[in-house]
């Protein structure tokens, strides 16, 4: 590959980035869903691959704060109610409706910092790594991924998170 060819290669689309059909992004479903206690709770939930690694890659990013970062430093400090409200840390993993046992998978990690919603949506890379496409900042959910925000794809994740709590009027003030 030349330096011209960085040049003329163009973004991936939504549908190449998600790795699934439009159609699919628009209904998501909770497949697995988790409130973690403690650190060994995390080990329940090893059989989706590299959880630990998730919460880990959330801790030790810079472009992620949960909580105040001189107070969380390992999967422990997440669990201590001086760091996260109750020390509890919320995990659910979602994928298309249209596909629950099958499919694309996302994993979205929520704590509470003085009743304030802090959350990460991960996908992974396909290198093992994790990468961040939403950030749930005191309710407000940030496209992180690349292109224009895609407003169907946010409100399917909002429907899923958010369950019987998510209304459609709090859409419109966005």
């Amino acid at each position: 590959m030349t330096s011209s060819d960085c040049l003329t290669m163009s973004p991936p689309t939504l549908t190449e980035y998600l790795g699934m059909p439009e159609e699919n992004q628009r209904e998501l479903a909770v497949v697995e869903s988790k409130t973690c206690r403690s650190a060994s709770d995390l080990a329940a939930l090893a059989g989706v691959g590299g959880i630990s690694s998730q919460l880990s890659f959330i801790i030790s990013s810079p472009s992620c704060c949960l909580g105040n970062p001189r107070d969380i430093k390992s999967l422990e400090d997440c669990f201590d109610r001086r760091n996260v409200d109750d020390g509890l840390v919320f995990y659910k993993m979602l994928r298309s409706s249209a596909q629950p046992d099958t499919g694309v998978s996302f994993y979205y990690w929520l704590g509470y910092f003085g009743g304030n919603p802090t959350g990460y949506l991960l996908k992974g890379r396909g290198d093992g790594q994790w990468e961040v496409i939403i950030e749930n900042c005191d309710t407000d959910f940030i496209w992180r991924g690349p292109g224009d925000k895609p407003k169907h794809f946010i409100k399917a994740v909002k429907k899923a998170v958010y369950g019987d709590k998510y209304y459609e009027d709090d859409d419109e003030k966005n």
